[in-house]
Parts: C-alpha cells; sequence; structure tokens
C-alpha cells in the first residue's frame, strides 16, 4: 500500500465507520421497526450515500438537516443526497437520479440535461 493510499485510507476512515454504524442499524433496529421514514431513499440509506459521496463531515452536516426535514410536519417525498461538490440537489424529478450521477469522473460535466434521462434510474440503496 503506498503513502498516497494509506492517507485516502485514514482521511476514509471516520466516514466509514459511520457507515458501519448505519448499517449496523439498518440490519438490526430498523428491521425490528419496520419502515417508518416518509421520504425516499429512508433517512438511513440518505445517510449512507451522503457519507460515501461527500465523506464525514459534509456527510454529517447533510444527515442532520435531512433528520430535521423527517418531522411530522413535513410532507416527505423524494430526496436524494446531492452530487459531489454541490450542497443542493441538481434535479428536481423523481427519476431523474441515474448511476451516472454518483460517478466521479460524470459530476463535473453534470448539468439538468443529462441528468433527467430515466435509464438505469439509482435508488441509493
Amino acid at each position: 500500500m503506498s503513502l498516497a493510499e494509506m492517507g485516502k485510507f485514514l482521511v476514509r476512515l471516520p466516514a466509514n465507520f459511520a457507515r458501519l454504524l448505519i448499517h449496523f442499524y439498518q440490519h438490526t433496529f430498523s428491521l425490528a421497526l419496520g419502515p417508518r421514514c416518509k421520504y425516499y431513499p429512508s433517512c438511513s440509506h440518505y445517510a449512507d450515500k451522503a457519507f460515501e459521496v461527500h465523506g464525514f463531515f459534509k456527510g454529517l452536516v447533510l444527515t442532520g438537516w435531512r433528520l430535521l426535514r423527517c418531522n411530522p410536519l413535513s410532507d416527505g417525498g423524494v430526496d436524494y443526497p446531492p452530487v459531489k461538490g454541490s450542497w443542493k440537489n441538481p434535479w428536481t424529478e423523481p427519476g431523474s437520479v441515474t448511476a451516472e450521477t454518483y460517478r466521479e469522473d460524470s459530476v463535473n460535466s453534470l448539468n439538468c440535461s443529462t441528468v433527467n434521462d430515466t435509464k438505469g434510474v439509482y435508488s441509493c440503496c
């Protein structure tokens, strides 16, 4: 393992640990409680993808904001985490998120006309 790879591993360690805790929750408590989230993807899937894409600190902020929005007064709906380098979602319609949306090489060329392709819908699960 090179020094650069070791550095990436250490930087991603907090986010990966948070994802491990989320996966533990999903496979234990969430199964016992059943589906309760009014958003799609569920809050735990949103958090998992946010930590995977954005890292620990930004993923924590995005997850906290999502949990604040997930309350009895909200309408819920489709809400995916933003793509890397963004704080807001570049799409507005369900089904406009594809597997290409989260690929690093396609993030830089992201615009609304290319994101509205409904082939290969990615469910963030």
